[in-house]
């Protein structure tokens, strides 16, 4: 099947990794699960639907910071 995928992007919220969705199937799942991140068991179940799921880099910056990669 195509376009069985979904990206996310992993935040530290309060010392807590939160997973985000960043593509429209992905928030699609979190209209489902009724929240705005995807919990631990919420991937995995979308695992098991067979979705690839693609985790984003996050880029920070860092204020007063140039030429950084």
């Amino acid at each position: 099947m195509l376009g069985q995928e979904i990206t996310i992007q992993i935040k530290n919220v309060y010392g807590e990794d939160k997973a985000y969705p960043v593509c429209e199937k992905a928030k699609l799942f979190t209209d489902i699960a009724g929240t705005k991140t995807l919990r631990p068991c919420d991937l995995n179940y979308i695992q098991q639907l067979g979705y690839k799921i693609t985790v984003e880099q996050q880029r920070h910056a860092i204020k007063g910071l140039t030429n950084v990669m």
